[in-house]
């Protein structure tokens, strides 16, 4: 339920609202990569690139320590991207 909430926020473009659902999504699982993932390209579109980078950073520690090098690979082009800014 909460993935779908997400994803639809983000689809209709309410930055702050999906903020908080990716926030709470990390709440309840520190560990879910693709929340950090989302979380910082919001950040990013909120133009709060430091907080970008920084959860974008963690969410890279915790794909490749789960061996997700898809996700390992999408955050690093996120990170590359919002150190551009």
């Amino acid at each position: 339920m909460l993935k779908i909430k997400i994803i639809g926020k983000t689809n209709i473009n309410e930055e702050d609202s999906a903020r908080k659902y990716f926030e709470e999504a990390l709440g309840l699982d520190a560990t879910y990569v693709p929340a950090y993932f989302h979380l910082g390209l919001c950040l990013r579109r909120l133009g709060q690139n430091d907080e970008s980078r920084e959860v974008l950073s963690k969410g890279l520690e915790h794909a490749k320590r789960k061996g997700d090098t898809h996700a390992a690979s999408e955050i690093q082009g996120a990170l590359d991207e919002v150190g551009d800014q």
